[in-house]
């Protein structure tokens, strides 16, 4: 009788363990309605990540647009979360307002209208008081935008601003109404839910410098610390990151000796930026990507100046900022760039593309035979480089 009780009890145990795992977890269903041009668009659900971490989430569910609508249906934890459903093609079917959307996932059903000023999201509490707030705010900002480039036109027609105070003007004017817009109801819409993860990201969505002082200093206290830490410390190395650049620049303008750039060929070959100045009276160091359209058209005439100029002693390093192998030598392959090309794949976050301390590219730098850089960027390279070599 002892065992017997003994096993009765631990199968209660087990049962009781097994409804309290059931209640735990909560059933959505996600429901999208898109214009039927939308047909065939593929549509994929992933769990939201705060842009500071490392950890970037997958897809955990993918379908596709058919007679304008998708479906998703899942379980989630007892707590709220906070999901981005991504919809791909939206821009080639004429709907060019974005195409990632956060979506707040909690039991129920869940409805997301999508129309030309953006989403309307339904059918559950948080939900709907997001499009209350968020939602709302964001709509009305479409609309002002749409006002300021009516008013922006109007004025550029009649000619009383110039071009610099005209886009001052829209830029100071579009500020002013996100913070009035958006800004504001997120505020209240974080309040509501600080100290949850539905709170702290949309807290993160926004620059922390975009928020009212007081607001920050009453829901600073109620955010996750971790994710405070994390954001801090990204914080503190963009700061490093624009100081490093902004004496970069200073240090590598016109009459400062170059920096030493250290990258390799298709083949895997070492070049140093330092031998080619050894040994040509002239080098030109143009930083590209394999994605970058005004890179592209500059080449064939780099290749003419090239063509030029070689005999007399100009050598040509390209330096690529891909990080995909096969896209850059398919680039050099298709296109066929003069010189010496070099990459090292780490991107933008190439120790040349910092020492030289630009943001944009194609960036062309012309170094003399003593190391000195002689220019940057000139929009008359061909005729820098003539006068160079007339001397």
């Amino acid at each position: 009788m002892k065992l017997r009780n003994v096993l009765i009890i631990l199968l209660l145990v087990v049962v009781a363990g097994f409804a309290s795992s059931c209640r735990k977890k909560k059933i959505y269903l996600l429901t999208g309605k898109l214009p039927i041009s939308c047909d065939g668009c593929k549509v994929f659900i992933s769990p939201a990540t705060f842009y500071f971490l490392p950890e970037k989430s997958m897809p955990i569910d993918s379908t596709i647009v058919h007679d304008g609508k998708f479906r998703f249906t899942g379980t989630i934890d007892e707590n709220p979360t906070v999901f981005v459903v991504t919809i791909n093609d939206l821009e080639e079917r004429g709907l060019a307002r974005g195409n990632s959307y956060p979506v707040i996932v909690e039991e129920g059903d869940i409805t997301m209208v999508y129309d030309s000023l953006g989403v309307v999201i339904t059918g559950t509490s948080l939900n709907e008081r997001y499009s209350e707030l968020i939602g709302k705010g964001q709509r009305e900002l479409r609309h002002k935008q749409l006002q300021l480039l009516r008013q922006r036109d109007s004025l550029n027609a009649k000619k009383t601003l110039s071009p610099n105070e005209l886009n001052k003007w829209y830029s100071e004017s579009y500020r002013d109404a996100f913070q009035k817009y958006e800004i504001k109801s997120a505020e209240k819409f974080i309040e509501e839910n600080a100290g949850t993860i539905v709170g702290d990201y949309f807290f993160f969505q926004y620059a922390l410098n975009q928020y009212d002082k007081t607001f920050l200093d009453m829901i600073y206290s109620k955010i996750n610390p971790n994710l405070l830490k994390c954001y801090e410390l990204m914080m503190k190395e963009r700061k490093e990151k624009e100081d490093y650049l902004y004496s970069a620049q200073k240090e590598t303008s016109v009459g400062n000796p170059f920096r030493e750039i250290i990258s390799y060929t298709l083949d895997g070959k070492e070049v140093r930026l330092s031998e080619l100045v050894k040994k040509h009276k002239l080098v030109c160091v143009e930083f590209w990507g394999s994605w970058c359209v005004p890179c592209i058209q500059k080449i064939p005439s780099l290749k003419k100046l090239y063509k030029t100029y070689e005999q007399k002693g100009l050598e040509i390093l390209g330096v690529s900022l891909d990080c995909d192998r096969e896209k850059w030598k398919s680039s050099l392959e298709k296109h066929q760039p003069a010189g010496i090309q070099v990459c090292d794949f780490k991107g933008w976050d190439s120790p040349a593309r910092q020492d030289y301390g630009f943001s944009a590219i194609p960036r062309i730098v012309l170094i003399d035979s003593m190391g000195k850089i002689i220019s940057w960027n000139s929009h008359d390279l061909e005729k820098v480089v003539e006068k160079y070599f007339e001397k």
